[in-house]
C-alpha cells in the first residue's frame, strides 16, 4: 500500500537560557561635539555683531583712534574665542547682544538636537545585547544528535542531516497558563533564526533587571519552521532501477512565510533529484506530539513547545546571580516511518515511488526536549 508523505510529529528541542553576569560598557560623551559646535557660532556671532562703537558703549568712545578701536575689537574677538561660557558673554557684551547670543545658541543647540539619534522606547521585548550592566540570562537552543533517545513504537528510523528549526519567538511565563508572557527573543513576523540540531545557537542575552519582576515557572519557545535532509530509495517504474539519495524536506509549523512565499501552519514539502526522476511532492503535517518534558500547543496558526523550568526563577531589583537555563533538543533517529511490504522495498530503508508517494512518515524533529535553569559558572 503506497501513502503520501505525511509528518507524525516533532518531538523535542533543546534551548539553553544562559544568564551570564556581562559588565556595563561606557557610553560616549556625545555632549562634547555639541559644545564644540556652540563655542564656533558663538565666536562667530560675536566676532561679526560687536561693533567699535558698541565695545565703548559712550559718546567718547567715538573719539578713540583707528588703532585703539582695532585694539579693541581683537581684544574682544579673542576673549570671544577662547572662552564661551554664558559668564565671559556677559562680561563683554552688552544686553541686547546677549539677547543675540542666547537667540543663535538656542537654533544651534536645536539643530544638533534634530539630528541626534533618538532615545529607544521601552517595550514588552526585554532584549538587550549590548550595554548590560547586572546579571543576564544568556538563551540557547542546543541540538543534541548523538544522545539515545527512548521511543514508544517500533517504526523505522535514521537521523535527519543538515537539520535546522526556525525559531521565532521565546517568552517566560509565571505559570503555565500565563495569559501575559515576558518575550526575551523576538525574529518579527514573518521572520525566524534557523538553529543548528548539530550545534548550539545563542538567541538573546537579555539584562535581568529589564523583566518584570517575579518568578517564573515556565518558558515556550514558538517554532516557524524546519527542514533537514534524509537518505531514501526511490522507485521509478519498471524497467528503471531504484535509485538511492537524499530526501530534501521543507515544513511549516506555524503560518510563517519560506521563500518569500506565505505557507500556512503543517505544509510540507519533499523534494528529490537522482538519475533524470526528479520529483517535488507537498503535503500536510499530522498533529505535533508531547514530549514526555513538554507540551506541545497548536493555537491561532503557531506551534509552541512549553516547558517547566527545571528551577524556577525570581527576579526581584536586587537579584544579583546570572543563570544557564538549557532547553536540549535531542535529534538521534527522529525521522520515523512506518516500512511497508510494496514489492522492492527494502526493511529499514525509506522507500518512496517517483511520484513522491513514500511510506508513511510518523515522526520527524527532535524526539525530547527539556529546560534546566542552573547558576552560571
Amino acid at each position: 500500500m503506497k501513502a503520501k508523505f505525511s509528518f507524525a510529529r516533532i518531538p523535542g528541542i533543546a534551548v539553553v537560557l544562559v544568564l551570564a553576569a556581562c559588565s556595563s560598557s561606557g557610553a560616549g560623551n556625545a555632549g562634547d561635539t555639541t559644545d564644540a559646535f556652540v563655542a564656533d557660532d558663538v565666536a562667530d556671532d560675536v566676532a561679526a555683531d560687536v561693533a567699535p562703537a558698541e565695545v565703548a558703549g559712550t559718546d567718547a568712545a567715538e573719539d578713540l583712534s583707528t588703532a585703539e578701536t582695532a585694539a579693541d575689537e581683537g581684544v574682544v574677538a579673542a576673549d570671544v574665542a577662547e572662552e564661551t561660557a554664558p559668564a565671559d558673554v556677559a562680561t563683554d557684551t552688552s544686553p541686547a547682544e546677549i539677547d543675540g547670543l542666547a537667540a543663535d545658541t538656542a537654533l544651534d543647540e536645536a539643530t544638533v538636537a534634530d539630528t541626534a539619534p533618538e532615545t529607544p522606547v521601552a517595550t514588552d521585548v526585554a532584549v538587550a545585547d549590548e550595554g548590560i550592566g547586572g546579571p543576564t540570562l544568556e538563551f540557547v537552543i542546543v541540538g543534541d544528535p548523538v544522545s539515545d533517545v527512548t521511543f514508544q513504537d517500533s517504526y523505522a528510523s535514521q537521523t535527519p542531516a543538515a537539520f535546522y528549526v526556525g525559531v521565532q519567538k521565546v517568552e517566560l511565563m509565571t505559570s503555565a497558563d500565563d495569559p501575559s508572557p515576558v518575550t526575551v527573543f523576538d525574529a518579527g513576523d514573518d521572520n525566524y533564526t534557523e538553529v543548528d540540531m548539530q550545534n548550539s545557537t545563542t538567541l538573546a542575552t537579555i539584562d535581568l533587571f529589564q523583566v518584570l519582576s517575579g518568578t517564573f515557572t515556565h518558558a515556550r519557545v514558538l517554532l516557524a519552521t524546519a527542514r533537514f535532509t534524509v537518505q531514501a530509495t526511490v522507485h521509478p517504474p519498471f524497467p528503471v532501477p531504484a535509485l538511492q539519495g537524499p530526501v530534501s524536506v521543507v515544513a511549516a509549523l506555524s503560518d510563517t512565510v519560506i521563500g518569500s512565499t506565505p505557507r500556512s501552519q503543517d505544509w510540507v514539502q519533499y523534494s528529490f533529484s537522482a538519475g533524470g526522476f526528479p520529483f517535488v511532492q507537498t503535503g500536510t503535517l499530522p498533529p505535533f506530539p508531547d514530549s514526555a518534558t513538554g507540551t506541545v500547543i497548536k493555537e491561532g496558526g503557531r506551534t509552541w513547545l512549553q516547558m517547566e523550568l527545571s528551577q524556577h526563577l525570581t527576579i526581584t531589583p536586587s537579584i544579583s546571580t546570572s543563570y544557564v537555563a538549557t532547553v536540549n533538543m535531542k535529534t538521534k533517529d527522529c525521522f520515523r516511518w512506518a516500512d511497508q511490504s510494496t514489492s522492492g522495498y527494502a526493511t529499514g530503508v525509506f522507500d518512496t515511488d517517483s511520484n513522491g508517494n513514500s511510506e508513511p512518515v510518523k515522526s520527524f524533529g527532535p524526539g525530547d526536549y527539556s529546560i534546566v535553569v542552573a547558576g552560571a559558572n
